[in-house]
């Protein structure tokens, strides 16, 4: 294990390039005969263990590739109609009742 893979995550510097094995589920994460996926403990000191792990794991199928997150925008547009709908519906309601 090499000084750079020992460092704590936020001390990685941007310069720092994955190394090669990034990724490789054979490699990261190999599957045992019982069918458990094995974290290599050399890999678990590395600064990229978790990226790498997650990346390796999605190879498999194992987790879901993660999606876009939606722009607030959209989230807030989505809250408001909602919330008009319910404003509508509830004075029609009141309405109604007259």
């Amino acid at each position: 294990m090499t000084d750079k893979t020992a460092r704590a995550p936020e001390q990685a510097g941007k310069e720092e390039k994955q190394p090669s094995c990034f990724g490789d589920w054979q490699r990261v994460c190999p599957i045992d005969a019982n069918g458990v996926t094995q974290p290599q403990i050399l890999c678990m000191g590395c600064v990229f263990f978790k990226p790498c792990l997650q990346q390796a794991l999605q190879k498999q199928g194992r987790i879901p590739t993660p999606f876009a997150e939606k722009p607030a925008v959209t989230r807030m547009t989505g809250f408001l109609r909602r919330w008009s709908e319910q404003k509508l519906k509830s004075s029609s309601d009141g309405e109604a009742r007259n």
